[in-house]
């Protein structure tokens, strides 16, 4: 009897920031949670996520040191930022692609954000406020 092979859920590494969890797609799929400390090109190459999943800024990294780690470990699946209403993305995304032309990337915004990252985007987007600010006034929001 002929073996048949089915298709796997992809497998999608999100990003951690500290304390902080990353984001967390809708969906099928397994999902890996791995702290920003941790990632390097070899965790990328053993892991061999599909996609690749992380905050478009966040207070201990940004899309930008994510994707050096990726293309440094050869990556060919997606990556996906996560970000909240930004009013020009095109400006992000073009800069990307030119920075890292031979990576595949996609920008969800707006995403849902959890309450650390929220506060701050609000923060760096309105700089009136610090990011520790942003996150006291989250954690105390009920």
């Amino acid at each position: 009897m002929p073996e048949i092979e089915l298709p796997l859920d992809p497998f999608i590494l999100s990003i951690a920031a500290g304390d902080e969890p990353g984001p967390t797609p809708d969906g099928k799929h397994t999902l890996v949670e791995l702290p920003i400390e941790t990632l390097s090109v070899e965790a990328v190459r053993r892991m061999a996520p599909d996609k690749v999943i992380c905050w478009l800024f966040c207070p201990r990294y940004d899309v930008f040191d994510i994707a050096a780690h990726l293309e440094a470990a050869g990556f060919e699946g997606t990556l996906i930022a996560a970000a909240a209403q930004l009013p020009r993305k095109s400006i992000v995304e073009k800069e990307l692609r030119a920075r890292f032309p031979g990576l595949a990337f996609q920008l969800l915004s707006p995403a849902r954000l959890s309450g650390r990252a929220r506060a701050y985007h609000r923060a760096i987007t309105r700089p009136s406020a610090s990011p520790r600010q942003a996150w006291a006034q989250e954690d105390a929001t009920p």
